[in-house]
């Protein structure tokens, strides 16, 4: 409880209800420390992952605060791979791009048109109320 994490984000984006419910999937970079972690002066760890991300709130195009949930896999600067779900506070800034990492091209109409998927790139930052993690090598699991 209490692990606080930035992230930057490119892939797409989605209102599903538009001003209010948004969904994300993109690749990231994101950094976490908890703040047990903190207090005791341990290093920060980076991920490298694949992330599905919704929130529930206030979420227009350019930004979305509120309610999240996240989830995804990846590998950090320590050697580990793992797989993830995160519950908490959000924060981001969504910018428009255009990117490799979105390989169907800068939006993808969505029936009924509009919404439709839009490529950004997704900055922010996040406060978990509850995460769950499994390692993916060892098997071993922790959720709090």
């Amino acid at each position: 409880m209490g692990t606080a994490a930035e992230f930057q984000s490119t892939g797409y984006t989605y209102d599903i209800v538009p001003g209010t419910v948004g969904f994300s999937i993109g690749a990231s970079l994101t950094g976490a420390q908890s703040l047990d972690n903190l207090i005791r002066g341990k290093p920060p760890v980076g991920y490298v992952t694949i992330d599905l991300g919704f929130s529930v709130g206030a979420t227009y195009k350019l930004a979305w605060t509120g309610l999240g949930i996240g989830g995804g896999f990846g590998c950090g600067s320590d050697g580990s791979c793992s797989a993830y779900l995160a519950i908490g506070a959000v924060g981001t800034v969504n910018l428009p791009t255009a990117s490799p990492l979105c390989p169907l091209g800068v939006t993808i109409p969505a029936p009924p048109a509009p919404p439709q998927w839009t490529c950004s790139q997704v900055i922010g930052g996040t406060i978990s109320t509850m995460c769950c993690s499994m390692d993916l090598r060892t098997g071993k699991n922790d959720c709090r």
